[in-house]
């Protein structure tokens, strides 16, 4: 996205990891936009609330959800595009964490099958290939599963209540074999503080 000036900037990282204290942050302290997750979507945008549906039968519910998640990033991305008002913009997560993290976590893990694989996969390449453009940096708060799940515990949705420390885990691996040597990417320790200062020279 660097034509007419802008810059998108993506912030990734695991459930729990602060990606939203940091988005406002840095959006508060400079003249980013931040675009945040699309979560109240999710838990009722639909028939139903599709995170908690997503949570409570993971293995029934996995591959909609995706679906789901997938749908909503695209559409606020090409929404994002259309505005020139949002020269420089930072958005919450992204289709490429759904499909390198989220989905591939589906995968490895079985929930899955092949056929949701391939048909995920062929909407997700349709979409990068038409209508998505690559980011210009990545953000990647880096926090540990321990703490994820401390925060996530803090900070209450019903939703989450169950999530194990074993998924953040996961979830922490797939991240790290992601982002860790991605040569866009900023990697920072989401386990201490951060001055806005210090991330904005790096973008």
């Amino acid at each position: 996205m660097n034509s007419d000036n802008r810059k998108m900037v993506l912030i990734e990282g695991n459930i729990g990891a602060g990606k939203t204290t940091l988005g406002r942050r840095l959006a508060a302290e400079s003249d980013y936009t931040f675009i945040p997750e699309p979560t109240d979507l999710w838990r009722e945008g639909y028939a139903s609330n599709m995170l908690d549906l997503f949570y409570s039968d993971t293995k029934r519910w996995a591959f909609t959800f995706q679906m789901v998640a997938f749908s909503t990033r695209a559409k606020t991305w090409h929404e994002i595009e259309q505005h020139t008002d949002h020269q420089h913009v930072l958005l919450e997560r992204s289709i490429y964490c759904d499909r390198y993290v989220f989905a591939e976590n589906c995968v490895r893990t079985g929930l899955f099958t092949a056929s949701e694989h391939q048909l995920y996969t062929d909407m997700w390449e349709f979409m990068v290939r038409n209508f998505v453009d690559e980011p210009d940096k990545i953000i990647y708060l880096r926090t540990s599963a321990e703490i994820c799940l401390e925060r996530i515990a803090a900070r209450g949705r019903n939703e989450e209540a169950g999530i194990p420390l074993s998924y953040l885990q996961e979830l922490e691996t797939l991240h790290d074999e992601w982002l860790l040597h991605n040569p866009k990417a900023i990697v920072l320790n989401g386990n201490q503080h951060w001055s806005v200062a210090d991330i904005m020279a790096q973008l």
